[in-house]
């Protein structure tokens, strides 16, 4: 992949989500939103150096190294301490996001073939703690497929102000260039989000930009235009919107994702607390079984724990009306163990 250096500077930022693209001297910028409430994936792409901008590192970072401990792809999530005077409220929102931040590293462990890093941007090194507590339990194997490190959160002056705008450090993922200022690329995941296929997969959309791409979007009903779509599609890349499952994309009674009928869901957002407030049965069944999985055990025991919470969910409301949902929601899940399954076999002929 090639990359050209970019001269002038540019903000762009999309009312609601708050969004921002910057674009420097000696870097390029490239952001894939899961379009959501809440839900934004930033990939901060490509250094470079010199005029004519030729080299870039990012083939290695998607192809790997051969350090089996380097990680091949990085995270970041963000963790703040909500404020508020209700210490009820701020022990049931803690809890919740620390239940949705297990779940979504127990996924990415769960099927990951490769090392993966996360970069936890706290307020306090209490909540980094309970993060990385959340794997304490788990076996060897896993723990070693994630590593972790810890930044504290960072408003540059002036902008001190942002930091409870719509949620307690939704808008700190503005100021990921400058926390990172080192980092090639980095994706950022909220915590309401878990995967359903390799992490890795999703790395490896870098592979698909071209030179002009800055933004990629994966699509979500509602929240943008035609209009920020057209003015803008120079400059975008679209990643399939089974990137970005969430319950409007079914709470109608009809799929509006081709891409997860035909490819199963990728990653599934849990916005709007559809994992734990009851409303969207086929999706907080998803989350509970991942909950009870036991990593260590085979892939087909998860496959199915989600077989038999979906099929005892009733079809009468929601994405429930859908009669291949649960196809929808485990078709990713099922390729990925045929792929693992015919890899053995192919290890064990050459042996």
């Amino acid at each position: 992949m090639r990359v050209v250096s970019l001269r002038q500077s540019s903000v762009l930022v999309v009312v609601g989500i708050v969004v921002v693209v910057v674009e420097m001297r000696w870097r390029r910028i490239a952001i894939i939103l899961f379009m959501g409430a809440v839900a934004i994936t930033i990939i901060l792409c490509s250094r470079f150096t010199g005029n004519d901008g030729l080299y870039t590192t990012l083939d290695g970072l998607i192809n790997g190294l051969d350090n089996e401990t380097t990680p091949k792809a990085e995270f970041v999530i963000i963790f703040c301490e909500a404020s508020s005077n209700n210490l009820g409220i701020l022990e049931v929102n803690l809890t919740r996001h620390l239940r949705q931040i297990s779940v979504l590293l127990k996924s990415a462990a769960a099927l990951t073939s490769t090392t993966l890093k996360f970069n936890i941007i706290t307020d306090t090194t209490e909540m980094y703690h309970d993060i990385i507590n959340v794997t304490r339990s788990w076996p060897e194997a896993y723990r070693s497929r994630l590593i972790f490190d810890n930044t504290r959160v960072f408003y540059p002056p002036k902008t001190e102000e942002m930091r409870d705008m719509f949620r307690p450090c939704a808008t700190e993922r503005l100021f990921l260039p400058q926390i990172f200022p080192q980092k090639d690329a980095l994706i950022f995941l909220d915590t309401d989000l878990l995967f359903m296929q390799p992490p890795e997969d999703l790395w490896k959309e870098f592979q698909n930009f071209e030179e002009r791409h800055s933004v990629g979007i994966s699509p979500c009903l509602y929240m943008y235009g035609p209009g920020f779509k057209k003015e803008r599609s120079n400059r975008l890349y679209e990643l399939g919107c089974e990137w970005n499952y969430r319950q409007m994309v079914c709470s109608e009674g009809w799929n509006k994702c081709p891409g997860a009928a035909s490819r199963g869901v990728a990653l599934l957002h849990g916005a709007a607390m559809t994992f734990m407030n009851g409303q969207e049965r086929q999706l907080q069944a998803v989350f509970e079984a991942w909950e009870k999985y036991q990593l260590e055990r085979p892939l087909t025991e998860l496959l199915e724990l989600l077989e038999t919470a979906l099929d005892s969910q009733g079809s009468t409301e929601g994405c429930g009306k859908l009669s291949n949902i649960k196809s929808i929601l485990i078709k990713g899940l099922e390729r990925h163990i045929r792929l693992q399954d015919r890899e053995k076999i192919l290890k064990h002929c050459k042996s």
